[in-house]
């Protein structure tokens, strides 16, 4: 082991076969030994591994921080409710959302001029 620029040791391989062992053992150590401050279980306990949530299935819950989150899953969830009982299609277009206070008139209401592409003779 050497130290790097920034002063944090850094491994240095002999050969390939030495940098993909070493890689393999990072990776079997991060995600199955490693526990990660995200992945709290939804029933209460320990935090997860990336191994227990993404092989064995366990469910996670949003961290309390994430309060965008929380509210983006309950938009979400409410958006597939509405699509599955034939409401509003999934997702909002720019169309249709005028932005507040420039509502326009029908094409056929504006004056001549503001027309694009469109000229009278």
């Amino acid at each position: 082991m050497v130290r790097d620029f920034f002063g944090r040791l850094a491994r240095l391989y002999d050969h390939p076969q030495h940098c993909r062992a070493c890689l393999a053992e990072f990776r079997a150590r991060y995600n199955e030994q490693r526990p990660h401050w995200g992945l709290v279980p939804a029933e209460s306990g320990d935090v997860l591994t990336p191994a227990d949530v993404y092989v064995l299935g366990r469910t996670t819950e949003i961290p309390r921080y994430q309060a965008w989150a929380r509210a983006a899953q309950a938009k979400l969830e409410k958006m597939m409710e509405d699509a599955a009982r034939g409401g509003h299609p999934v997702g909002i277009s720019r169309a249709s959302c005028p932005r507040p206070g420039r509502s326009l008139p029908p094409l056929e209401e504006r004056p001549a001029s503001s027309r694009v592409g469109k000229t009278e003779t």
